[in-house]
């Protein structure tokens, strides 16, 4: 039935149930077709994860893919990228093979991978040195995979997610993004592509001139749908149904209503397909649309209270919120509701109009400010 779904609310997607960003789609991949490494910051259930899926799968490339704030520890990092550069040459289960023991690992490979047998000591040192720190072995992982796209004539791709979350693995002594940036700026066989959803602290990364990350790669931020073409798009997703709108200006105006959001539409979609599939629906009715979008609506509403509470965390936040749901007067001074703007868009919450403009991100949150 999942297989079948003309829209998926929740997880990355490809293929049939990508939509919109032709764009943004076309630069992604010719900016990795140039092996240009590139940062795409966007806020939270922006589809950033579902884009670069989507791009690869265009590529045809199988990328090193993690998320960051989804492991617990670094070792996570380094024994995932070592299994994925040796499987890239033929060797599975390489972290249980070094486990095993280490000598049946060098003396079965060593004659038969076609690389440096260096690279096999090198990684063999990494297990059996007990004093090495977990900060040695990232950087030193780091260079094997490297090492090992260089010998075997390949280039790879490492896709990290929520890249901002690498800087709570740093410690008081070492700082994680200058011991990377050391280590990786001169890698000519890999590409790399840092995804964030944190938008000051990707900002702060990538374009602050003290940060190692400066000019490290190209900078792209992801935007709402554009309309015009997720219009044509949904029109023609409904028609392989069979189904119609009774009104195509219904669905012009949903779709202005949410705003471009990426995950708010997808789920409205959703709840559309699933009543005209349940009910045998040949023509979608304005009364339809707006049953669907209250029932979003009321599904994301323990969502909008965890928001709310994160808010509340700051001070001033959640007056300011409501201020801006309402389209009322700050009552804060000039300085301060500078400031609170500011903590608004590192939390993700906000975005910039134009100077000293600023709006909520998610439509349906605003819905939700107004209402509580």
């Amino acid at each position: 039935m999942e297989k079948n779904m003309l829209f998926h609310y929740g997880k990355s997607v490809s293929g049939a149930q990508f939509y919109d960003r032709t764009k943004m789609r076309q630069d992604v991949r010719a900016f990795l077709n140039g092996h240009q490494s590139l940062m795409i910051k966007g806020s939270r259930r922006y589809g950033k994860t579902s884009l670069i899926k989507q791009v690869f799968n265009d590529l045809e490339i199988t990328p090193f893919y993690i998320d960051l704030r989804r492991i617990s520890r670094l070792e996570q990092f380094n024994e995932a990228l070592l299994e994925y550069a040796y499987s890239k040459i033929g060797v599975t289960g390489v972290i249980k093979q070094l486990s095993n023991n280490l000598m049946t690992f060098l003396k079965t490979h060593r004659t038969t991978l076609k690389i440096n047998v260096e690279i096999l000591e090198t990684t063999v040192e990494l297990f059996a040195q007990e004093n090495s720190t977990v900060f040695d072995y990232f950087a030193n992982t780091l260079s094997i995979a490297h090492q090992i796209a260089k010998e075997s004539n390949q280039h790879f791709y490492m896709v990290l997610d929520e890249f901002q979350d690498i800087k709570r693995f740093s410690s008081k002594e070492i700082d994680l993004l200058e011991l990377m940036r050391a280590e990786i700026q001169h890698h000519s066989n890999i590409t790399y592509v840092f995804l964030g959803s944190h938008m000051s602290i990707m900002t702060e990364i990538f374009e602050n001139k003290k940060s190692p990350f400066f000019n490290f790669t190209r900078k792209l931020q992801m935007k709402p749908f554009e309309l015009e073409e997720l219009n044509d798009q949904i029109l023609t997703a409904f028609k392989t149904l069979r189904v119609i709108f009774a009104d195509d200006n219904d669905l012009c105006e949903l779709l202005e209503k949410l705003g471009g959001h990426p995950a708010n539409t997808m789920l409205v979609m959703q709840n559309i397909e699933n009543i005209v599939k349940r009910d045998n629906v040949e023509v979608i009715t304005q009364e339809l649309i707006i049953k669907a979008y209250e029932d979003a609506y009321d599904e994301l509403t323990d969502l909008f209270v965890e928001y709310l509470r994160d808010i509340q965390t700051k001070e001033h936040l959640h007056d300011v919120m409501y201020r801006l749901a309402k389209d009322e007067k700050q009552l804060l001074d000039s300085k301060l509701i500078y400031h609170k703007y500011s903590l608004l868009l590192e939390m993700g919450y906000i975005q910039k109009v134009e100077k000293g403009h600023y709006q909520i991100i998610d439509s349906l949150f605003k819905k939700f400010l107004c209402e509580v």
